[in-house]
Parts: C-alpha cells; structure tokens; sequence
C-alpha cells in the first residue's frame, strides 16, 4: 500500500507542472481493442499460456509529446480434462477429471511520450509507469476412488509491476487513430522467483479517439 500511495504522489509530481505549463488545452482519448497476456517469451519451455481479452484504454494529452494514459484489460484461462484408465486394484475403472478456471485484470498507470511531430500521421512513442495485475483462480477436481470424490481450490494475487515497452499510432482520420503497443511488466516485491520468472508480456491493439480543443 505504501509504494502504491509513494507511486500516485511521484505521478502528480511530474505530471502537475507539465500540466500547468502546457500550451494547448488539454486532449483526452479514449479507445478500446484486443488484448494478449502471456510470459511465454520469458519463461523456459515456453509452457505459459497466451490469454486474449478486450481492453478499454483512456488517456490525456497533456502536451504535444506528453500523456498520461490508464485503462483496464481483461483474460481468462478455462481447462477442462478427464481420463480414465485401468488400475489391477480397483474393480471398475479410475475416473479423473479436472476443472480450472483464472481470470486475470491488467489495470496500466502510464506515461506516454511521442518521439514524432505531432502533425504527422504515423507516431512512435514510449510507454513506462506501473501496472496492477490482479488474477483470481478455481481447480476443482474430482475422482470416482477420492474421498471426499471431489475437492476445490481457490486463490486469488494482485502484484504491482514495472512496466515499459513501445507503441506505434496511425491517424486514419481527425481524432480517430489506430494503435498497438508491446509493454514488458516486471513484477516488483517478490524475492524467490527468478528474474525471468517476473517478467509478462501485454501487447495491445485497437482504436483510439481524442477529443477536446487542440
């Protein structure tokens, strides 16, 4: 909770003179598109999952080359598995089945900065800040030979990460652009996973609208 409130306090300090020195009257933007969630590229044997959602994104310009953006992306995992195989101990077959199911928001506090002009149509920018992942999960499994037959589990985390990565913007007409970006999260706090073990990988693409004075 502390890093959190020393984060949000870190946020203004940057963000408020830049606001009160800005030239233009604030843009907002607001988009929405697809997301991905995975660690695969980090993860040794690549077992991960890849998780794909809907994301909403919301931002404000505060000058040419500076915004502060948020949003919220949402993924989901649903397993399913049964077998059935002979054991010389039991009299009629062993029946298993498992059920698994997680959820997963991405919440992003982030500041983008535009390396391009802002009249051109094409945009690069940065992207770094923190993002809150909080994951909830369910296994239930049941057998015809366990005692009780069947039995649940459920957990949920939230952990805070570092994040940066890219992103690249396309004005397709006034206010409305294309966008996709490819962000890096390093989970912060935990001291027995490996580095490459904290490391998640949210890539997005959608469509963003800005409105308000130029």
């Amino acid at each position: 909770m502390l890093s959190r409130i020393l984060l949000t306090a870190g946020l203004l300090v940057v963000i408020l003179p830049l606001a009160s020195h800005a030239q233009t009257t604030p843009r907002f933007y607001v988009g929405a598109g697809a997301n991905l969630f995975t660690n695969v590229p980090f993860l040794e044997g690549g077992m991960a999952p890849r998780l794909y959602g809907p994301a909403l994104t919301a931002g404000l310009q505060i000058t040419p080359h500076l915004a502060l953006q948020t949003g919220v992306a949402y993924t989901w995992q649903n397993i399913t598995r049964s077998q059935s195989y002979n054991d010389p101990n039991r009299v009629v077959p062993v029946v298993e089945q498992l059920d698994y199911r997680a959820k997963y928001f991405i919440i992003p506090v982030l500041l983008r900065y535009t390396f391009t002009p802002a009249a051109e149509r094409f945009h690069v920018d940065a992207l770094a800040g923190m993002t809150l992942i909080r994951s909830s999960y369910r296994n239930r499994f049941s057998s015809n030979y366990s005692s009780p037959p069947s039995y649940e589990y459920k957990g949920s985390n939230t952990s805070a990460n570092v994040t940066l990565g890219p992103a690249v913007r396309y004005t397709l007409v006034p206010n409305v652009e294309l966008t996709a970006n490819a962000l890096v999260s390093a989970r912060v706090g935990d001291t027995y996973y490996r580095f490459s073990d904290r490391l998640s990988l949210n890539m997005l693409v959608g469509v963003q609208y800005s409105f308000g004075q130029r």
